[in-house]
């Protein structure tokens, strides 16, 4: 009740199944470099200040203050397993704080409410050890780096907010869980093999104006994100990602040049495991590159306002130009890709031999300016032609770009194929199309039944001449 008890011990132990409750506006301080290794600290007023570090003794702040003040920097899990508990009062921390450090440190930090202050970095993980961040409420002021390290976590879940941004060193992941909000004053940089994934949560990198600098993998993991959410994402090394780790379809959504992709490096790549809609534009920048897909997943590009100054391979699953793709560069479509839509390309087509072009009953794909090239496309390639399609001409590829039909099979009625129900299919030239007309039998007897009608027809006229 308002005094001071200090304690110095080599060890502090308080047992497995042991605890200490601080109560009272008072101090307790205990004054060693002594590492708490058993039992449950729980501090519920006043204040608990010390220069030792939780090693696998577990704390729990309601309503008073951990004062942490090891000199060299606090440790929260140094080499076992060690949870802290933050639901109101404060954490406040002088210096460094490590959560999770060495070989066998698992430190865990769960906020629901109270302040984390850290007077100087706080880093989860590293040296071996594994930090995690649960974060559900409460505030944080971090004057130094907020590091996350390879296979460390902060999850930030329903009702908690990050306003400092992380810095991925050599990995790590932030989750914008379900509620959760990522609200930064400035931009997010995502070092290589760092993660950053949405998962119900909501993004305001600088109010929508700040950028997200892409060395690692955004996941937009099946979800939508929202408009405005960031003014880009750029893909800013080889190696930089996009992903949809889903089987949930997911969506970008762009209002104006907000939530841009900019593809700014060689070697940039966007994973569909399930369907990924970019309604934002997809844009190089002017710095002349384009990107890889890989997954099985179909990626839609629907914005009129996309351009890449190089080679897009769809080296997996499906493209469809919904929207325009400019930059007059190829795109080169994998013998273990697609390609659909009714989108304007300006630039090159090249389906390998294997690749599959989705039909649409409402118009072709059109190929504006460059070439339009395949390594091998027959009637198998052609996704969605079947039965049901009415007899008639379809135009699959248009535009004022230069064919080549070197490689096409099953060109002209002489090479048509059986789509079933009496009905055939080939490929004509115009500029690519396919004719879907009845088996040759009944087409037979179509053009013997016209003709007896077109006799019968001049002998009535005779008659009645």
């Amino acid at each position: 009740n308002g005094n001071t008890v200090s304690v110095t011990a080599a060890q502090i132990n308080l047992g497995a199944g042991g605890s200490l409750t601080k109560i009272g506006s008072g101090m307790l301080a205990v004054n060693n470099d002594a590492g708490f290794s058993t039992g449950t600290w729980n501090v519920n007023a006043g204040s608990l200040n010390t220069v030792g570090y939780f090693n696998g003794a577990n704390v729990n702040v309601a309503g008073g203050t951990l004062n942490l003040n090891r000199v060299g920097g606090s440790h929260l899990g140094l080499s076992s397993t060690q949870t802290t508990t933050l639901s109101s009062g404060a954490i406040s921390n002088t210096g460094d704080l490590y959560l999770g450090f060495s070989p066998g440190g698992n430190g865990t930090l769960n906020q629901s409410g109270g302040t984390l202050a850290v007077s100087g970095f706080f880093q989860l993980g590293g040296n071996g050890g594994v930090g995690t961040w649960n974060i559900s409420g409460g505030t944080q002021n971090i004057t130094g780096t907020l590091a996350v390290n390879a296979n460390s976590t902060i999850n930030i879940n329903n009702g908690g907010t990050l306003t400092k941004a992380p810095t991925f060193v050599g990995g790590g992941l932030v989750s914008l869980n379900s509620g959760g909000a990522l609200t930064l004053a400035d931009s997010l940089t995502i070092g290589a093999g760092g993660t950053l994934k949405f998962n119900g949560g909501t993004a305001s990198i600088g109010g929508g104006t700040n950028y997200l600098f892409n060395s690692g993998t955004v996941d937009v993991n099946g979800q939508t994100v929202a408009a405005g959410s960031y003014e880009a994402a750029q893909m800013a090394s080889t190696g930089s990602k996009l992903a949809n780790s889903s089987s949930n379809a997911a969506t970008i959504i762009g209002t104006g040049n907000k939530n841009t992709v900019w593809i700014a490096a060689a070697g940039a790549v966007i994973e569909t495991v399930g369907d990924l809609t970019i309604n934002s534009v997809v844009t190089d920048g002017g710095t002349a590159n384009g990107f890889t897909k890989t997954g099985a997943g179909k990626l839609t590009l629907a914005n009129s306002g996309n351009t890449l100054g190089d080679t897009t391979d769809i080296s997996e699953g499906t493209l469809m130009l919904t929207g325009n793709l400019g930059g007059g560069a190829l795109l080169n479509i994998g013998a273990n890709g697609a390609i659909g839509g009714r989108g304007i390309l300006t630039g090159s087509l090249n389906l390998d031999e294997g690749a599959d072009f989705v039909f649409d009953l409402n118009g072709p794909l059109m190929v504006n300016e460059g070439n339009v090239s395949f390594g091998g496309l027959s009637m198998a390639n052609i996704i969605g032609l079947d039965s049901s399609v009415d007899f008639g001409t379809y135009k699959l590829i248009d535009g004022t770009a230069t064919f080549d039909f070197a490689n096409v099979s099953n060109w002209g009625a002489a090479n048509q194929v059986d789509l079933g129900g009496g009905k055939f299919a080939y490929f004509s030239e115009g500029s690519l199309q396919v004719e879907v007309v009845p088996e040759p039998s009944t087409y037979a007897l179509l053009a013997v039944a016209a003709a007896g009608l077109g006799a019968h027809v001049v002998r009535r006229r005779r008659r009645n001449s």
